[in-house]
């Protein structure tokens, strides 16, 4: 009888190995899981992050317009173009035109260049 007591009390004491086994199985698969969900969300944070900092530039010229504003963005992809040119141009026009008017109506937001082409965005 001891024998068969101890082939029952063997075959629970592996039941209860299998038993924590699977989960500890189990545990591993959701903690990896949710480092694998966390790592991603994190990606697309940096992603949305970097894309929201550096700024959308059109590709063509684009007027907008909004309830307040007339947004002009201009593309121009000539030889020979310089950024600080245009963007002392851009200025010294817009100075021009604003004085004329006798208040600021125009505001040069940005001026980007990006190889052989160069972004001019203004605010009316």
């Amino acid at each position: 009888m001891s024998e068969n007591t101890n082939q029952r009390r063997k075959k629970a004491m592996q039941e209860k190995q299998r038993k924590r086994k699977q989960m500890i199985r189990r545990r591993r698969m959701v903690f990896f899981g949710g480092i694998a969900v966390i790592a991603v969300a994190i990606v697309l944070v940096v992603v949305f992050l970097v894309k929201s900092l550096t700024g959308s530039v059109v590709s063509t010229n684009t007027l907008t317009l909004t309830d307040k504003n007339v947004i002009f963005e201009e593309v121009s992809s000539e030889e020979g173009l310089d950024k600080k040119e245009i963007k002392s141009y851009a200025k010294e026009i817009i100075k021009e035109f604003n004085s004329e008017s006798g208040k600021t109506v125009v505001k040069l937001d940005k001026v980007k260049e990006k190889k052989d082409t160069v972004y001019v965005k203004t605010t009316y």
